[in-house]
């Protein structure tokens, strides 16, 4: 993308520059359709299942047909059977809307290895998050609760976390845990870092502006934190903000600007972020560019290698892949019910592909609880976007959160009504593994 294209300001200077749009207000994700402002790389908004050419040359295309073969006979089933504490779904499946096509309807049904219930709640606020661990396992933050688990799916500690709000997690290459939870009680939130092994955390100094400041992404850059919050300019506003701190606690960046368009936040392995719209250079806090979805708009992403993967909501599970200058290299949909579907997060897969987890609509109106009318679904994907394996689980649920285990295997957390939904605690947060 060259100068031209772009209407965004930079400077040179490390510290309070600007993201220099009038953006949109924060939250108001769908407005981002209405966005004429934002770098324009040639190629976007080509229809959903088509390439949306090469970053270079903006005309070239990758495209690939279809897949759509024959449709796996699983979507004749309830789905795979999570835990006996769970509630399976009542009723039988219509083959009239399991059986749809779509770009993973010829995938096979993979079976979890194991399967854990971490979790009871009152209500399914406080969604799970998910880091592996580099000496193998995975960690889990949820309501109140911080726990590693083992590849074998044991509980090997857990710590309170106090607060049952909200959490964000991310595991430091020393295996020592981040956690950022939020008190919905108080307003308050805090940073704070635990031993990979377990005991207690202790806080984080950060150069925080506004007394509550509100942090909702967090990632290392080799030894540099880098955050996503909402802090206070010189003028006292709130203002959302990259913030890139040292190891002492010194700040090293500062980007800020009025409006952002939603709170999705993810780092690349060359020190671009993610802070939706834009794609930001963490080292000097240069634009690269801006994403405009060509369908929907952006609900989660992540890192891949240079690229990034996003889930974009849609009445479809949708999933792209996007360079670090906002080109689309592709967007698929995953439909398999003719409900309602969506895609809740994704991570990078085993050998550059993709994993996508989030629900399905199953339009069973007679069913009681949280999540009545949608059940778990998680879909692997290879690199140009085909999907490799899928699995539809028996719950009346969601599939919230997903990461890939330094071994390749993939462990996915989620929610899901109790078998005695009428208990104090009607809502089980679940963790289960696969060995794609």
């Amino acid at each position: 993308m060259n100068e031209a294209q772009s209407p965004l300001e930079s400077t040179n200077s490390l510290r309070d520059t600007s993201l220099g749009l009038g953006l949109l207000g924060p939250g108001v994700a769908l407005a981002l359709a209405l966005f004429s402002g934002g770098c324009s790389d040639p190629g976007q908004g080509a229809e959903v299942g088509s390439e949306t050419g090469s970053e270079e040359m903006g005309s070239e295309e990758m495209g690939s047909e279809e897949t759509g073969g024959e449709i796996d006979q699983s979507c004749f089933s309830q789905g795979t059977a999570l835990l006996a504490e769970l509630a399976p779904i009542e009723g039988e499946v219509d083959p009239g809307l399991s059986c749809l096509g779509g770009w993973s309807a010829d995938a096979p049904t993979l079976d979890a290895t194991w399967s854990a219930l971490v979790l009871r709640n009152e209500v399914p606020w406080g969604l799970p998050q998910l880091a592996a661990h580099p000496d193998g396992g995975v960690v889990f933050s949820g309501p109140g609760l911080l726990a590693r688990f083992s590849g074998e799916g044991d509980m090997m500690w857990s710590e309170s976390l106090g607060a049952k709000g909200e959490s964000k997690l991310s595991v430091e290459p020393e295996g020592t845990i981040l956690v950022v939870t939020y008190d919905s009680g108080t307003g308050n939130y805090r940073l704070r870092r635990f031993p990979g092994e377990g005991g207690e955390g202790s806080e984080l100094p950060v150069p925080l502006t506004a007394e509550n400041a509100d942090i909702w992404g967090l990632a290392r850059s080799g030894e540099d934190l880098v955050l996503a919050a909402v802090d206070e300019n010189s003028m006292g506003l709130g203002r959302p903000t990259l913030l890139r701190v040292g190891p002492g606690g010194e700040e090293l960046l500062r980007k800020s600007s009025p409006f952002l368009s939603s709170r999705v936040f993810a780092l690349n392995d060359v020190g671009v972020a993610f802070l939706a719209p834009f794609f930001v250079s963490v080292v000097d806090g240069a634009v690269n560019g801006s994403l405009i979805p060509s369908v929907g708009f952006v609900v989660h992403a992540t890192s891949l290698g240079d690229d990034f993967a996003f889930a974009y909501n849609t009445s479809d599970m949708v999933v792209a892949r996007v360079s670090p200058t906002g080109v689309e290299r592709w967007v698929r949909s995953y439909d398999h019910f003719g409900g309602f579907d969506s895609t809740q997060a994704v991570s990078a897969g085993p050998e550059g592909g993709v994993i996508a987890v989030g629900n399905v609509g199953i339009g069973r109106s007679g069913a009681f609880g949280w999540f009545a009318n949608t059940q778990p679904r998680i879909i692997g994907i290879d690199g140009d976007g085909a999907a490799l394996w899928q699995d539809r689980i028996d719950a009346h649920g969601q599939a919230f959160a997903v990461t890939l285990g330094v071994e390749g295997e993939v462990y996915v957390a989620g929610g899901a009504d109790m078998v005695d939904l009428m208990s104090e605690l009607p809502v089980g947060q679940w963790l289960r593994r696969y060995d794609p």
